[in-house]
């Protein structure tokens, strides 16, 4: 999460918004894989990728993004909200997806994922939506998560801001560079054109 969510957080709207269809397509891409899985003949397949690390680093990023991504329902900006919108649809499914056998998990999943239908059809109040989807969303068995989500929301209410991460290794504690910037603008076009 630390890699996406200042792009999510940019001051730049039009990034804001490529950064979500980004993730939201990383997050289709994700269910996708764990209902095909690759061949081992492929070259992202076999034993050189440790793929449930990878899923698990993956969900535990998502598990925080949820956050960010219902933070920018409420965007100035018409098109990053409705990006907002299509990620959370998308990372919904990716992030709260059961193992086989959690009927609970899939309930919530499914729930969540209507009320998200209901909010744009019905142009549901933020303030209606946002407290039923959280519940939905909360994982009791995992309290330090809801620790973390509650310091993300704290940031954002405390400074109208989203809070400062920390910086990744190697980046020197600068911000997303604007090779990055334009990587991710590119590659959520590239991803866009090929749904």
């Amino acid at each position: 999460s630390h890699h996406l969510q200042p792009l999510v957080d940019s001051e730049d709207a039009t990034l804001r918004g490529a950064s979500l269809d980004l993730l939201a397509c990383l997050c289709g891409l994700a269910v996708e894989l764990r209902t095909e899985p690759l061949p081992p003949d492929s070259p992202s397949g076999g034993a050189a990728v440790d793929d449930d690390a990878a899923s698990a680093a993956f969900a535990s990023s998502l598990d925080l993004l949820l956050v960010h991504c219902v933070v920018r329902l409420e965007d100035t900006w018409g098109p990053v909200a409705a990006a907002a919108n299509r990620c959370l649809q998308q990372l919904v499914t990716a992030a709260m997806h059961p193992s086989e056998g959690e009927a609970v998990a899939a309930a919530a999943a499914l729930e969540a994922a209507e009320l998200l239908q209901r909010r744009e059809q019905e142009h549901m109040e933020f303030e209606q939506f946002v407290f039923p989807f959280v519940a939905l969303a909360h994982r009791p068995e995992d309290p330090s998560l809801a620790v973390r989500r509650l310091e993300i929301c704290r940031g954002y209410l405390a400074a109208g801001t989203p809070p400062p991460m920390p910086p990744s290794p190697g980046s020197g504690g600068a911000g997303p560079d604007e090779a990055a910037v334009a990587a991710a603008a590119e590659a959520a076009g590239a991803a866009r054109r090929r749904m």
